[in-house]
């Protein structure tokens, strides 16, 4: 619990070259979080969520086992600096391997190979989850699969995902157009000014 809590923080939390907050390891933290999260999407593990003030509870079963984490609520991150984040990172640094070995134990229960393949355009369109778990629902070309597994994604569910995706493709390109329209008024505006 402590482990995921802690990654999962990680993950929310900007790298702060001033308060020792290295990049790497916070891209660790949010790539090993979203596998886990992959993961109970995929076994359907989820059983409860609380939101509190201090941010989202989740309680999932894990081959049998009871697991409660908490995520800290997606708003911008305010980074004190009374706190000690060397003694927070070497526990980090502990938690990502121990965490890491984990997934790759629960993916190998499904027959999946570990680590997925993180798709890149679903990752920079800040779809989180949905980069991930489009390897594990297509199979990512059978690279997601292991040798002599049938597909886990069919009927419903694979319509689903195909609609999820025209979704996000339709929503790249209405962003695609905003960022057109804002340039063309800032240059508007510019041109006003002088």
């Amino acid at each position: 619990d402590d482990a995921l809590s802690l990654v999962f923080l990680f993950a929310q939390l900007p790298a702060e070259k001033r308060l020792a907050v290295p990049r790497k390891l916070v891209d660790t933290a949010r790539r090993l979080s979203l596998e886990f999260q992959a993961y109970v999407t995929k076994t359907n593990g989820l059983r409860k969520t609380f939101v509190s003030v201090k941010g989202i509870y989740y309680q999932a079963e894990v081959c049998g086992q009871t697991v409660t984490w908490i995520t800290p609520h997606a708003l911008g991150q305010f980074l004190p600096s009374d706190v000690d984040y060397r003694v927070m990172i070497t526990f980090l640094e502990f938690y990502e391997t121990l965490l890491e070995f984990v997934n790759f134990k629960l993916y190998h229960t499904l027959g999946l190979k570990y680590p997925p393949m993180l798709d890149k355009q679903k990752e920079e369109a800040a779809t989180g989850l949905m980069a991930v778990m489009h390897d594990i629902a297509a199979g990512a070309g059978g690279a997601g699969l292991l040798a002599g597994k049938a597909p886990l994604l069919e009927g419903p569910a694979s319509k689903t995902v195909q609609a999820s995706e025209k979704r996000l493709k339709s929503l790249a390109a209405k962003m695609k157009s905003i960022k057109n329209e804002d340039e063309e008024e800032d240059e508007v505006m510019k041109e006003e000014e002088e």
